[in-house]
């Protein structure tokens, strides 16, 4: 499951010269708890994140509720990106990838 961080700016469009960040966040298999399986650090990050790219959205929020994220679960905004995205939808999971982080 990848993510990235939406705090936006009215001024930042694609292509301009700022842009925001791309977390990667791996899926962990099994019943193991997140904190056995990733970095303190990665679990603070992603705990502050509003905006995922995700393959199906009801296992990505039962998966980022593990993560007591700073927002409740139901007000994170989720793009999909799986087999049945389009390339016309594409830019809407990319966009928030070009807001800046203020």
């Amino acid at each position: 499951m990848s993510q990235a961080e939406t705090q936006t700016s009215e001024n930042k469009k694609p292509g301009s010269s700022k842009k925001g960040t791309l977390y990667m966040l791996p899926v962990t298999l099994g019943s193991d708890s997140l904190e056995q399986v990733l970095p303190a650090e990665v679990i603070a990050q992603a705990r502050k994140l509003s905006t995922f790219i995700v393959e199906n959205e009801k296992t990505a929020r039962r998966f980022l509720s593990l993560f007591k994220t700073d927002k409740p679960v139901r007000e994170l905004t989720l793009h999909l990106l799986n087999e049945h995205t389009s390339d016309a939808e594409l830019p809407a999971c990319s966009s928030p990838c070009w807001l800046v982080k203020m």
